[in-house]
């Protein structure tokens, strides 16, 4: 069975972006760079010769032969449907990988036999490509959860230690306030007792301001 090298070739660059930040080893790193790229010149040196069939591989050609206006609609369909992937606030790999192979499959149609995406595909990869769509908008709104999360865990943390700083602080101050009572006390019974018993009064005037 001959590979579709315009397959193969999307596959490849999608599953290098995946693999390669996802193998911490620069080693095992550049043998899956290597790797991949034996499979797609392969795939390329054995390209299948058969005849193109218009409405599959050639059918953006089509859509330029009824007027520039459905041509322009046509390829602005076509850069609708990687831009989800390539949005700016999606920095997920699988984002990204997903992008590049729905990409690399456009471009290969231009250099080769290949059938233009979702335009020139059956029912079976449309309905690939909005699970695709699905699963990112899905773990979109899961990391949207977790970073909500995180920042609930964040302001509770920030407001437990500030309630028990303030405690903290609190207690300091109150041991403070008690001592200087205490010593006020015990200064005031010696004033009395001088007073009293020794009927002069060395201590003119106590305060704890």
């Amino acid at each position: 069975m001959q590979p579709d090298a315009g397959q193969i070739t999307a596959f490849a660059c999608a599953s290098t972006i995946i693999l390669w930040r996802a193998i911490e080893n620069s080693i095992w790193k550049y043998i899956s760079l290597l790797l991949f790229a034996f499979f797609v010149i392969a795939s390329w040196i054995f390209l299948d010769h058969l005849a193109p069939i218009p409405y599959v591989e050639q059918i953006i050609f089509l859509v330029a032969d009824m007027g520039s206006i459905l041509l322009f609609l046509g390829v602005l369909a076509l850069l609708l449907l990687i831009y989800p992937f390539f949005v700016p606030w999606k920095k997920d790999t699988l984002s990204l990988a997903l992008g590049l192979y729905f990409l690399m499959t456009i471009l290969v149609t231009f250099v080769g036999h290949f059938p233009m995406p979702i335009m020139g595909y059956g029912i079976s990869p449309t309905i690939g490509y909005l699970i695709a769509i699905t699963a990112i908008q899905k773990i979109k709104i899961e990391q949207t959860k977790k970073r909500k999360d995180l920042q609930t865990m964040k302001t509770e943390l920030e407001v437990n230690t500030l309630k028990s700083f303030q405690t903290e602080l609190t207690r300091f101050f109150l041991a403070y306030k008690f001592a200087l009572q205490e010593v006020e006390t015990k200064i005031n019974i010696l004033q009395e007792e001088f007073k009293l018993i020794h009927e002069y009064n060395p201590i003119e005037h106590v305060s704890n301001v």
